[in-house]
């Protein structure tokens, strides 16, 4: 997978440009020695929606389904569609599989190439380096003032499952303030089960004051959370706990 997203903040008028812009997670499916098996252009709602692949190949979409103020945080909630990574053989002997063009009811498209997101507010974009780790996705989007006379504006850290682009089942962010990131975590945001029950979720984003920078990650011995640093800029730190990276060897035995 290839994760990037878009976006720019070095001239005057970048501070004003409304322009959509994206987090992409990309499946490089491709062999080396076949040059035609690249996405080409991606066409938001054309036909072929990427240009060099089959139009029933598509990257999945993620999207916001809730964004507001909880326990005094504005949190952001995506989506948590499923793609799908079916593969065919390659048209050409001994080279990779490839995404499945076929589709299978009830979907009306083959298989995923990838996922995206696009960023909901005016303005949003990606200016700093996105992170993988433990099998997540960190991103920082940053929306600027528009006065020149102002250099703040307000980031989202995002926390996203790095294969789906989607919200993680578990919290990764200590909403409640209590220094420990559980489900007293999860929030309520309308979503309700067959029997009318909520079904709390993880909050995905979290908004911070200013420019925020690409964190450092400072950990506990007796606690699996892990302290995100960052500068800002404003002049400032922002300290903010998440679930830990595991730490280790991982190893298997054949017993045979």
């Amino acid at each position: 997978m290839v994760f990037f997203g878009t976006g720019k903040f070095l001239e005057e008028d970048d501070r004003t440009s409304t322009d959509s812009q994206y987090v992409f997670g990309i499946w490089d499916f491709g062999d080396d020695t076949d040059n035609s098996e690249y996405p080409g252009t991606f066409i938001e709602g054309g036909t072929p929606q990427l240009s060099n692949l089959n139009q029933n190949i598509q990257l999945l979409e993620q999207t916001a389904i809730f964004g507001g103020y909880i326990l005094g945080d504005y949190l952001r909630v995506l989506s948590n569609n499923t793609p799908d990574w079916t593969v065919a053989c390659d048209a050409t002997a001994g080279q990779d599989p490839d995404p499945d063009p076929t589709i299978h009811s009830p979907k009306t498209t083959g298989a995923n190439a990838g996922w995206y997101f696009k960023l909901p507010i005016a303005g949003e974009r990606i200016i700093k380096d996105v992170i993988v780790r433990d099998n997540k996705l960190i991103y920082i989007t940053f929306t600027p003032d528009t006065s020149p006379c102002s250099g703040g504006g307000n980031s989202i850290v995002h926390v996203v499952d790095a294969c789906s682009g989607g919200r993680l089942t578990s919290a990764q962010f200590d909403n409640s303030k209590d220094r420990l990131i559980d489900s007293k975590d999860l929030i309520d945001i309308g979503l309700v089960d067959g029997n009318g029950n909520a079904i709390l979720v993880a909050p995905t984003g979290i908004r911070k004051s200013g420019m925020l920078h690409n964190p450092v990650f400072i950990g506990f011995a007796d606690r699996p959370v892990e302290l995100m640093i960052f500068s800002s800029s404003g002049g400032t730190t922002e300290e903010m706990p998440k679930l830990a990276e595991p730490m280790g060897m991982f190893y298997w035995r054949n017993n045979q």
